[in-house]
Protein backbone atom coordinates (compact mmCIF):
# COMPACT_ATOMS: atom_id res chain seq x y z
CA UNK A 1 0.00 0.00 0.00
CA UNK A 2 2.86 2.23 1.07
CA UNK A 3 4.57 1.41 -2.17
CA UNK A 4 1.30 2.33 -4.05
CA UNK A 5 0.85 5.44 -2.54
CA UNK A 6 3.97 6.18 -2.87
CA UNK A 7 3.69 5.47 -7.24
CA UNK A 8 0.74 7.58 -7.58
CA UNK A 9 2.29 10.70 -5.99
CA UNK A 10 5.80 10.77 -8.02
CA UNK A 11 3.61 10.06 -11.41
CA UNK A 12 1.68 12.87 -10.28
CA UNK A 13 4.65 15.36 -9.42
CA UNK A 14 6.53 14.22 -12.62
CA UNK A 15 3.57 14.38 -15.12
CA UNK A 16 2.97 17.95 -13.78
CA UNK A 17 6.35 19.32 -14.32
CA UNK A 18 5.99 19.48 -18.42
CA UNK A 19 3.06 21.78 -18.04
CA UNK A 20 4.93 23.76 -15.13
CA UNK A 21 8.16 23.80 -16.94
CA UNK A 22 6.40 25.52 -19.48
CA UNK A 23 4.34 27.96 -17.97
CA UNK A 24 7.77 29.39 -16.32
CA UNK A 25 8.25 30.25 -20.33
CA UNK A 26 5.24 32.22 -20.78
CA UNK A 27 5.35 35.78 -22.07
CA UNK A 28 2.95 38.54 -20.32
CA UNK A 29 1.71 39.87 -23.63
CA UNK A 30 -0.04 37.00 -25.28
CA UNK A 31 -1.59 36.38 -21.44
CA UNK A 32 -3.32 40.14 -21.56
CA UNK A 33 -4.23 39.55 -25.06
CA UNK A 34 -6.31 36.38 -24.29
CA UNK A 35 -4.36 34.00 -26.51
CA UNK A 36 -2.07 31.78 -24.26
CA UNK A 37 -4.70 28.92 -24.21
CA UNK A 38 -4.42 29.20 -28.44
CA UNK A 39 -0.86 28.58 -28.87
CA UNK A 40 1.47 25.96 -28.45
CA UNK A 41 4.65 24.46 -29.44
CA UNK A 42 5.08 21.85 -32.00
CA UNK A 43 6.97 19.43 -30.03
CA UNK A 44 4.93 19.68 -27.03
CA UNK A 45 2.00 18.50 -29.47
CA UNK A 46 3.87 16.18 -30.86
CA UNK A 47 4.41 14.98 -27.23
CA UNK A 48 0.64 14.45 -26.57
CA UNK A 49 0.09 12.44 -30.03
CA UNK A 50 3.25 9.86 -29.02
CA UNK A 51 1.36 9.87 -25.75
CA UNK A 52 -1.98 9.08 -27.11
CA UNK A 53 -0.15 6.55 -29.41
CA UNK A 54 1.65 4.41 -27.01
CA UNK A 55 -1.55 4.04 -25.15
CA UNK A 56 -3.68 2.49 -28.00
CA UNK A 57 -0.45 0.49 -28.60
CA UNK A 58 -0.15 -1.01 -24.95
CA UNK A 59 -4.23 -0.92 -24.80
CA UNK A 60 -4.08 -3.16 -28.05
CA UNK A 61 -1.37 -5.47 -26.61
CA UNK A 62 -3.39 -5.93 -23.77
CA UNK A 63 -6.92 -6.62 -25.16
CA UNK A 64 -5.21 -8.98 -28.02
CA UNK A 65 -4.05 -11.05 -24.62
CA UNK A 66 -7.35 -10.92 -23.32
CA UNK A 67 -8.83 -12.07 -26.59
CA UNK A 68 -6.42 -15.08 -27.06
CA UNK A 69 -7.17 -15.86 -23.14
CA UNK A 70 -11.34 -15.64 -23.48
CA UNK A 71 -11.01 -17.68 -26.45
CA UNK A 72 -9.19 -20.17 -25.22
CA UNK A 73 -11.28 -20.29 -22.12
CA UNK A 74 -14.50 -20.78 -24.18
CA UNK A 75 -12.43 -23.76 -26.24
CA UNK A 76 -11.99 -24.97 -22.67
CA UNK A 77 -15.31 -24.80 -21.35
CA UNK A 78 -16.56 -26.62 -24.61
CA UNK A 79 -14.28 -29.40 -24.55
CA UNK A 80 -16.15 -32.36 -24.49
CA UNK A 81 -15.40 -34.16 -21.32
CA UNK A 82 -16.49 -37.58 -22.06
CA UNK A 83 -19.11 -37.29 -18.85
CA UNK A 84 -22.00 -35.64 -17.35
CA UNK A 85 -20.91 -34.00 -14.03
CA UNK A 86 -24.01 -31.89 -13.61
CA UNK A 87 -25.26 -33.06 -9.97
CA UNK A 88 -22.65 -35.15 -8.80
CA UNK A 89 -21.25 -34.99 -5.22
CA UNK A 90 -18.10 -36.33 -4.78
CA UNK A 91 -16.75 -37.74 -1.20
CA UNK A 92 -14.26 -39.89 0.09
CA UNK A 93 -13.72 -42.55 2.42
CA UNK A 94 -10.91 -43.71 4.06
CA UNK A 95 -11.11 -47.25 6.03
CA UNK A 96 -9.43 -47.22 9.50
CA UNK A 97 -6.70 -50.49 9.02
CA UNK A 98 -7.69 -51.71 12.45
CA UNK A 99 -11.33 -52.77 11.56
CA UNK A 100 -10.62 -53.22 8.01
CA UNK A 101 -7.96 -55.63 7.76
CA UNK A 102 -9.84 -57.75 5.81
CA UNK A 103 -11.13 -57.03 2.21
CA UNK A 104 -14.11 -58.72 2.62
CA UNK A 105 -14.80 -56.02 5.77
CA UNK A 106 -14.02 -53.60 3.24
CA UNK A 107 -16.55 -54.95 0.33
CA UNK A 108 -19.34 -55.50 2.83
CA UNK A 109 -19.17 -52.24 3.51
CA UNK A 110 -19.04 -50.73 0.48
CA UNK A 111 -21.83 -52.45 -0.73
CA UNK A 112 -23.76 -51.41 2.13
CA UNK A 113 -23.25 -47.86 1.71
CA UNK A 114 -23.84 -47.87 -1.71
CA UNK A 115 -27.43 -49.56 -0.90
CA UNK A 116 -28.02 -46.34 1.84
CA UNK A 117 -27.02 -43.85 -0.25
CA UNK A 118 -29.29 -45.12 -3.10
CA UNK A 119 -31.98 -45.37 -0.61
CA UNK A 120 -31.99 -41.42 0.04
CA UNK A 121 -34.58 -39.38 -1.29
CA UNK A 122 -33.24 -37.62 -4.01
CA UNK A 123 -30.92 -39.84 -4.84
CA UNK A 124 -30.40 -41.65 -8.70
CA UNK A 125 -27.53 -43.50 -8.98
CA UNK A 126 -24.68 -43.99 -6.37
CA UNK A 127 -20.74 -45.23 -7.56
CA UNK A 128 -17.20 -45.05 -6.24
CA UNK A 129 -14.00 -45.48 -7.60
CA UNK A 130 -10.53 -45.89 -5.90
CA UNK A 131 -8.98 -42.82 -8.42
CA UNK A 132 -11.54 -40.08 -9.42
CA UNK A 133 -11.16 -37.96 -12.58
CA UNK A 134 -9.93 -34.08 -11.76
CA UNK A 135 -7.88 -35.24 -8.85
CA UNK A 136 -4.19 -35.16 -8.71
CA UNK A 137 -3.50 -39.19 -8.25
CA UNK A 138 -2.50 -41.42 -10.90
CA UNK A 139 -2.13 -45.00 -10.74
CA UNK A 140 0.00 -46.53 -13.63
CA UNK A 141 0.30 -50.21 -14.18
CA UNK A 142 2.08 -52.02 -16.28
CA UNK A 143 0.07 -55.09 -17.65
CA UNK A 144 0.68 -58.89 -19.79
CA UNK A 145 -1.73 -60.70 -21.84
CA UNK A 146 -2.80 -63.51 -20.79
CA UNK A 147 -4.49 -64.95 -23.23
CA UNK A 148 -6.94 -63.22 -26.61
CA UNK A 149 -5.20 -60.39 -29.03
CA UNK A 150 -1.92 -59.67 -28.69
CA UNK A 151 -0.16 -55.82 -28.59
CA UNK A 152 1.84 -54.41 -30.67
CA UNK A 153 5.26 -55.19 -29.99
CA UNK A 154 6.95 -51.92 -30.29
CA UNK A 155 4.26 -50.10 -27.77
CA UNK A 156 4.92 -50.22 -24.06
CA UNK A 157 2.04 -52.50 -22.17
CA UNK A 158 1.46 -49.54 -19.81
CA UNK A 159 -2.14 -48.41 -18.67
CA UNK A 160 -3.61 -46.19 -15.68
CA UNK A 161 -5.78 -48.52 -13.71
CA UNK A 162 -8.54 -47.55 -11.01
CA UNK A 163 -10.49 -49.70 -9.22
CA UNK A 164 -14.47 -49.26 -9.37
CA UNK A 165 -17.88 -50.24 -8.52
CA UNK A 166 -20.46 -51.47 -10.79
CA UNK A 167 -22.31 -48.26 -11.38
CA UNK A 168 -19.83 -46.24 -11.10
CA UNK A 169 -19.61 -45.41 -15.30
CA UNK A 170 -23.42 -45.06 -14.92
CA UNK A 171 -23.22 -42.36 -12.03
CA UNK A 172 -20.72 -40.16 -13.50
CA UNK A 173 -22.11 -40.16 -17.10
CA UNK A 174 -19.39 -42.10 -19.25
CA UNK A 175 -21.14 -43.89 -22.08
CA UNK A 176 -20.39 -47.46 -23.49
CA UNK A 177 -19.12 -47.86 -26.89
CA UNK A 178 -19.10 -51.59 -27.15
CA UNK A 179 -19.61 -54.72 -25.18
CA UNK A 180 -21.19 -54.32 -22.02
CA UNK A 181 -20.42 -52.93 -18.19
CA UNK A 182 -20.24 -54.74 -15.07
CA UNK A 183 -23.17 -56.24 -13.58
CA UNK A 184 -23.96 -58.14 -10.41
CA UNK A 185 -23.07 -61.56 -11.11
CA UNK A 186 -19.40 -60.26 -12.04
CA UNK A 187 -19.57 -59.15 -8.21
CA UNK A 188 -19.78 -62.63 -7.54
CA UNK A 189 -17.64 -64.45 -9.67
CA UNK A 190 -13.79 -65.24 -8.35
CA UNK A 191 -12.42 -63.73 -11.83
CA UNK A 192 -11.43 -60.33 -13.00
CA UNK A 193 -13.54 -58.49 -15.23
CA UNK A 194 -12.15 -54.71 -16.53
CA UNK A 195 -13.38 -52.25 -18.94
CA UNK A 196 -11.26 -50.24 -20.57
CA UNK A 197 -11.70 -46.70 -22.31
CA UNK A 198 -11.21 -46.03 -26.32
CA UNK A 199 -7.37 -44.97 -26.32
CA UNK A 200 -6.56 -48.43 -24.69
CA UNK A 201 -8.17 -49.95 -27.49
CA UNK A 202 -6.68 -47.79 -30.47
CA UNK A 203 -3.45 -47.77 -29.07
CA UNK A 204 -2.78 -51.23 -28.24
CA UNK A 205 -5.53 -53.26 -30.58
CA UNK A 206 -5.89 -51.08 -33.52
CA UNK A 207 -8.48 -52.09 -36.18
CA UNK A 208 -9.25 -55.23 -33.76
CA UNK A 209 -12.06 -55.99 -30.98
CA UNK A 210 -9.93 -56.98 -27.80
CA UNK A 211 -13.06 -58.21 -26.16
CA UNK A 212 -12.72 -61.43 -24.33
CA UNK A 213 -8.62 -60.45 -23.91
CA UNK A 214 -7.93 -61.59 -20.58
CA UNK A 215 -5.18 -59.44 -19.44
CA UNK A 216 -3.13 -59.72 -16.28
CA UNK A 217 -2.35 -55.94 -14.47
CA UNK A 218 -0.01 -55.58 -11.75
CA UNK A 219 -2.11 -52.72 -9.47
CA UNK A 220 0.26 -54.08 -6.67
CA UNK A 221 -2.75 -54.90 -4.22
CA UNK A 222 -3.00 -58.54 -2.18
CA UNK A 223 -5.36 -61.03 -3.15
CA UNK A 224 -5.84 -59.56 -6.74
CA UNK A 225 -6.80 -61.88 -9.34
CA UNK A 226 -4.13 -63.07 -11.64
CA UNK A 227 -5.98 -62.12 -14.42
CA UNK A 228 -9.10 -59.99 -15.86
CA UNK A 229 -11.06 -60.35 -18.90
CA UNK A 230 -11.98 -57.37 -20.61
CA UNK A 231 -14.96 -57.24 -21.00
CA UNK A 232 -16.62 -53.50 -22.65
CA UNK A 233 -15.10 -50.54 -24.08
CA UNK A 234 -16.02 -47.29 -22.43
CA UNK A 235 -15.94 -43.86 -24.02
CA UNK A 236 -12.86 -41.46 -23.93
CA UNK A 237 -13.02 -39.13 -20.49
CA UNK A 238 -10.51 -36.59 -19.24
CA UNK A 239 -8.70 -37.52 -16.95
CA UNK A 240 -6.48 -35.14 -14.26
CA UNK A 241 -7.18 -32.08 -16.38
CA UNK A 242 -9.10 -30.58 -19.14
CA UNK A 243 -6.05 -29.79 -21.26
CA UNK A 244 -4.36 -33.36 -20.85
CA UNK A 245 -3.68 -35.81 -23.53
CA UNK A 246 -6.32 -38.36 -22.40
CA UNK A 247 -4.03 -41.86 -21.55
CA UNK A 248 -4.78 -45.64 -21.63
CA UNK A 249 -7.06 -46.56 -19.23
CA UNK A 250 -8.27 -49.43 -17.46
CA UNK A 251 -10.95 -49.56 -15.25
CA UNK A 252 -11.60 -52.86 -12.80
CA UNK A 253 -14.01 -54.36 -10.71
CA UNK A 254 -13.19 -54.05 -7.70
CA UNK A 255 -15.45 -56.05 -5.79
CA UNK A 256 -12.74 -59.23 -5.06
CA UNK A 257 -9.95 -56.46 -3.88
CA UNK A 258 -11.99 -53.42 -2.48
CA UNK A 259 -9.42 -50.13 -1.59
CA UNK A 260 -8.37 -48.93 1.42
CA UNK A 261 -9.86 -45.28 0.42
CA UNK A 262 -12.62 -44.90 -2.06
CA UNK A 263 -14.42 -41.83 -3.59
CA UNK A 264 -18.08 -42.32 -3.66
CA UNK A 265 -19.75 -40.29 -6.79
CA UNK A 266 -23.80 -39.57 -6.09
CA UNK A 267 -25.53 -38.71 -8.58
CA UNK A 268 -28.82 -36.60 -7.83
CA UNK A 269 -32.25 -34.84 -8.88
CA UNK A 270 -31.71 -32.08 -6.60
CA UNK A 271 -29.03 -29.83 -5.17
CA UNK A 272 -25.99 -32.34 -4.66
CA UNK A 273 -24.76 -30.24 -1.75
CA UNK A 274 -28.46 -30.22 0.23
CA UNK A 275 -27.67 -34.39 0.66
CA UNK A 276 -24.32 -33.91 2.52
CA UNK A 277 -26.04 -33.73 5.61
CA UNK A 278 -27.78 -37.05 4.92
CA UNK A 279 -24.82 -38.94 3.63
CA UNK A 280 -22.75 -37.73 7.15
CA UNK A 281 -25.62 -39.29 9.51
CA UNK A 282 -25.54 -42.52 7.31
CA UNK A 283 -22.12 -43.12 7.82
CA UNK A 284 -21.93 -42.17 10.71
CA UNK A 285 -24.48 -44.73 11.62
CA UNK A 286 -22.66 -47.15 9.45
CA UNK A 287 -19.59 -46.75 11.50
CA UNK A 288 -18.17 -44.01 13.92
CA UNK A 289 -14.42 -45.24 12.44
CA UNK A 290 -15.28 -43.93 8.97
CA UNK A 291 -14.29 -40.36 8.33
CA UNK A 292 -16.05 -38.50 5.40
CA UNK A 293 -13.19 -36.04 3.25
CA UNK A 294 -13.05 -33.63 0.44
CA UNK A 295 -16.93 -33.49 0.03
CA UNK A 296 -17.37 -31.31 -3.80
CA UNK A 297 -19.19 -31.67 -6.40
CA UNK A 298 -17.54 -33.15 -9.61
CA UNK A 299 -18.35 -29.78 -11.38
CA UNK A 300 -16.40 -27.68 -8.47
CA UNK A 301 -13.98 -30.18 -8.83
CA UNK A 302 -13.70 -29.40 -12.80
CA UNK A 303 -13.34 -25.86 -12.36
CA UNK A 304 -10.65 -26.31 -9.59
CA UNK A 305 -8.67 -27.82 -12.30
CA UNK A 306 -8.58 -23.98 -14.60
CA UNK A 307 -8.63 -21.79 -11.99
CA UNK A 308 -5.45 -20.30 -13.27
CA UNK A 309 -6.69 -20.26 -16.59
CA UNK A 310 -9.90 -18.18 -14.98
CA UNK A 311 -7.34 -15.73 -13.26
CA UNK A 312 -5.46 -15.33 -15.49
CA UNK A 313 -8.04 -14.69 -18.26
CA UNK A 314 -9.96 -12.09 -15.57
CA UNK A 315 -6.62 -10.24 -14.37
CA UNK A 316 -5.77 -9.58 -18.19
CA UNK A 317 -9.13 -8.50 -18.85
CA UNK A 318 -9.09 -6.09 -16.45
CA UNK A 319 -5.99 -4.52 -17.43
CA UNK A 320 -6.98 -4.76 -20.69
CA UNK A 321 -10.00 -3.01 -19.90
CA UNK A 322 -8.34 0.13 -17.93
CA UNK A 323 -5.98 0.48 -21.12
CA UNK A 324 -8.84 1.14 -23.46
CA UNK A 325 -10.28 3.32 -20.90
CA UNK A 326 -7.27 5.04 -20.93
CA UNK A 327 -6.61 5.65 -24.16
CA UNK A 328 -10.38 6.32 -25.12
CA UNK A 329 -9.30 9.03 -22.42
CA UNK A 330 -6.36 10.11 -24.09
CA UNK A 331 -7.85 10.35 -27.52
CA UNK A 332 -10.49 12.96 -25.99
CA UNK A 333 -8.61 14.57 -23.69
CA UNK A 334 -5.98 15.27 -26.75
CA UNK A 335 -8.80 16.02 -29.82
CA UNK A 336 -10.62 18.48 -26.91
CA UNK A 337 -7.43 20.58 -26.61
CA UNK A 338 -6.78 20.59 -30.42
CA UNK A 339 -10.53 21.85 -30.91
CA UNK A 340 -9.77 24.66 -28.19
CA UNK A 341 -6.52 25.43 -29.97
CA UNK A 342 -7.98 25.63 -33.04
CA UNK A 343 -11.24 27.41 -32.50
CA UNK A 344 -9.71 30.68 -34.35
CA UNK A 345 -8.88 28.66 -37.65
CA UNK A 346 -12.35 26.26 -37.50
CA UNK A 347 -14.26 29.50 -37.50
CA UNK A 348 -12.22 30.87 -40.18
CA UNK A 349 -12.89 27.73 -41.89
CA UNK A 350 -16.65 28.19 -41.06
CA UNK A 351 -16.69 32.13 -42.34
CA UNK A 352 -15.09 31.04 -45.51
CA UNK A 353 -17.97 28.51 -46.40
CA UNK A 354 -16.88 25.38 -44.91
CA UNK A 355 -19.59 22.97 -44.00
CA UNK A 356 -20.00 20.90 -40.72
CA UNK A 357 -19.88 18.08 -42.04
CA UNK A 358 -16.04 19.55 -43.46
CA UNK A 359 -15.49 20.28 -39.94
CA UNK A 360 -16.23 16.78 -38.60
CA UNK A 361 -14.08 15.25 -40.68
CA UNK A 362 -11.36 17.40 -40.14
CA UNK A 363 -11.14 16.70 -36.33
CA UNK A 364 -12.12 12.80 -36.64
CA UNK A 365 -9.10 12.20 -39.63
CA UNK A 366 -6.70 13.30 -37.06
CA UNK A 367 -7.95 10.68 -34.09
CA UNK A 368 -8.03 8.16 -36.61
CA UNK A 369 -4.55 9.09 -37.93
CA UNK A 370 -3.57 8.65 -34.09
CA UNK A 371 -5.40 5.23 -33.72
CA UNK A 372 -3.51 4.01 -36.83
CA UNK A 373 -0.36 4.51 -35.71
CA UNK A 374 -0.99 3.16 -32.39
CA UNK A 375 -2.39 0.23 -33.87
CA UNK A 376 0.47 -0.66 -36.31
CA UNK A 377 2.86 -0.56 -33.24
CA UNK A 378 0.37 -2.39 -30.79
CA UNK A 379 -0.05 -5.18 -33.42
CA UNK A 380 3.77 -5.74 -33.49
CA UNK A 381 3.86 -5.70 -29.94
CA UNK A 382 1.03 -8.42 -29.95
CA UNK A 383 2.97 -10.34 -32.22
CA UNK A 384 6.01 -10.52 -29.60
CA UNK A 385 4.01 -10.66 -26.79
CA UNK A 386 1.40 -13.46 -27.51
CA UNK A 387 4.39 -16.40 -28.24
CA UNK A 388 4.80 -15.27 -23.99
CA UNK A 389 1.62 -16.73 -22.98
CA UNK A 390 1.52 -19.37 -26.16
CA UNK A 391 1.36 -21.52 -22.95
CA UNK A 392 -1.59 -20.64 -21.56
CA UNK A 393 -3.75 -21.09 -24.57
CA UNK A 394 -5.51 -23.51 -25.55
CA UNK A 395 -6.67 -24.75 -29.16
CA UNK A 396 -6.13 -21.59 -29.89
CA UNK A 397 -2.92 -19.82 -31.62
CA UNK A 398 -1.42 -17.01 -30.84
CA UNK A 399 -1.42 -15.52 -34.15
CA UNK A 400 -5.10 -16.09 -33.99
CA UNK A 401 -6.95 -14.02 -36.87
CA UNK A 402 -10.33 -13.42 -35.32
CA UNK A 403 -8.62 -12.14 -32.27
CA UNK A 404 -5.98 -9.55 -34.50
CA UNK A 405 -8.63 -8.65 -36.89
CA UNK A 406 -12.02 -7.84 -34.27
CA UNK A 407 -9.17 -5.73 -31.42
CA UNK A 408 -8.38 -3.54 -33.90
CA UNK A 409 -11.68 -3.12 -35.01
CA UNK A 410 -12.84 -2.16 -32.00
CA UNK A 411 -9.91 0.14 -30.98
CA UNK A 412 -10.90 2.10 -34.05
CA UNK A 413 -14.43 2.52 -33.02
CA UNK A 414 -13.87 3.75 -29.29
CA UNK A 415 -11.02 6.13 -31.09
CA UNK A 416 -14.05 7.15 -33.11
CA UNK A 417 -16.21 7.82 -30.31
CA UNK A 418 -13.34 9.79 -28.56
CA UNK A 419 -13.57 11.66 -31.22
CA UNK A 420 -17.12 12.83 -32.02
CA UNK A 421 -17.43 14.34 -28.63
CA UNK A 422 -15.06 17.13 -29.46
CA UNK A 423 -15.72 17.30 -33.12
CA UNK A 424 -19.39 17.81 -32.58
CA UNK A 425 -18.41 20.41 -30.66
CA UNK A 426 -16.05 22.01 -33.14
CA UNK A 427 -18.68 21.97 -35.77
CA UNK A 428 -20.82 24.12 -33.54
CA UNK A 429 -18.07 27.53 -32.93
CA UNK A 430 -19.37 30.46 -33.85
CA UNK A 431 -17.11 31.89 -36.12
CA UNK A 432 -18.10 35.94 -34.55
CA UNK A 433 -16.99 34.77 -31.72
CA UNK A 434 -14.15 32.46 -32.32
CA UNK A 435 -12.56 35.00 -34.39
CA UNK A 436 -13.17 37.70 -31.67
CA UNK A 437 -9.42 38.98 -30.66
CA UNK A 438 -9.70 40.99 -27.01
Amino acid sequence: LAFTALACLLSCVLFSLAPAIRLLGCEVLPVLQNSAGRSTSSRYRVLQDALVVIQIAMALVLLVGAGLLGRSFVSLMRTDLGMKPENVLTFQVWFPREQFQENRARSEFLNRMESELQALPGVRTVGSTSLLSFTTSRWPCEFSIKDGLQTQPDVPTVALAKLVSSDYFKSVGIKLVKGRLFNERDVQLAEGKAVINETMARRFWPDQNPLGTRIAPDVGIDDSPSYCEIVGIIADSKQQTIQEDIEPEISILHAQFPPWAAIFTVRTDVEPLSQVRAIRELVANLDKTVSILDVRTLQRRIDDTIWRERFSLMLNGFFSVTALLLASLGVYGVMAYAVNLRQQEIGIRIALGAQRGNVLGLILKKGCLLAGIGIAIGILGALAVTRVIEFLLYRVKPLDPVTFAVVPLLLVVVTLLACYIPARRATKIDPMEALRYE
